[in-house]
This record gives C-alpha cells, structure tokens and sequence, in this order.
C-alpha cells in the first residue's frame, strides 16, 4: 500500500494534506502536549496498570490510528479530483458510512488480531483482555466526532466481579 496516495484534509482552495502526515501530525502534537502534562500522564499510568513508556507508545499508536477510516476509497472519493490525481482512479462509491465507523470496522475485523499477534507470551485469557484494553483505546481515539461508534461491546471482561 502506497500511503502517499491518501488525502487527509483538504481547504477550500483545492490545496490538501496527505493522510499519513496528518496521521503523524497528530501523534506529534499528542507526544509534545504528555510532555507538558505530567499529572494526566501519572493518573493514566495509574489507573492502567502500564509503564509510562508503554502508556504513551499505546497512546500515541492509537492517535496516530484516528483516521484510519480514511484510507477507504468511499471516503477518499469525497474529492473525486484527488482520489484521481493521487490513485488514478475514479470511483462511483458514495460516502455512506463515516470515517470514524470505518476504522472502528476496520479495528474490529482486521487491525485488533494484527496488533495483539505481536505481543507475546499471553494465554486466551490474557489475549481476550489485551483484545478488549485496546479496543477501549480504539474505541476513544476512532470516536473522534462526538458521536457514538455503532458495534461497541460493554467491555464485559474489564469490568465483571
């Protein structure tokens, strides 16, 4: 996949930003603004259960996963002009579910088994928990828009007796 050829936002002046530098752009602003907030970085650390370090690479790898919706051609096709100009392509598809929804579909189809097959060492049960801790991070980060993901799970395991 050539991540050079995905818009991320556009002006009114026909001028855009690639997607993946957005995507970057956004894990940056996050690592400066942990930087000069100790104190939510503590509690987060606290209340989770991770190393600091292991915090903010989770956190920032979530951040930078916010518009992975984005990479659909629906989306992309929002501006026809560029899906051409970057893809080559045109496409008849309408843009008939968010980004944001897109990437939760994608977190739960594909991304979620991806990114726990590298953590190693870890039983079912552990492997059911790490699946349910990130989907909470994905859950956050992909719900961006203020408006609630369809498809969310009650985090049953994260919370039973």
């Amino acid at each position: 996949m050539d991540y050079y050829k995905y818009w991320g936002k556009t002006d009114s002046d026909g001028g855009y930003h690639l997607l993946v530098y957005h995507s970057l752009d956004v894990a940056a602003v996050a690592k400066v603004w942990l930087k000069g907030n100790p104190v939510f970085v503590k509690k987060a650390v606290k209340a989770l259960g991770l190393s600091e370090a292991a915090f903010t690479e989770w956190y920032l790898f979530f951040l930078a996963l916010h518009d992975v919706g984005k990479f659909s051609v629906t989306f992309q096709n929002l501006q026809p002009d560029l899906l051409e100009k970057l893809q080559g392509q045109r496409s008849n598809d309408n843009f008939a579910v968010r980004h944001d929804q897109m990437g939760w579909q994608l977190w739960c189809e594909h991304l979620c088994e991806q990114v726990c097959s590298y953590v190693p060492g870890l039983d079912a049960e552990g492997k059911d928990l790490l699946r349910d801790w990130l989907s909470i991070f994905a859950q956050l980060v992909m719900g961006h828009h203020g408006i609630p993901l369809a498809g969310i799970s009650s985090g049953r395991k994260l919370f039973r007796k």
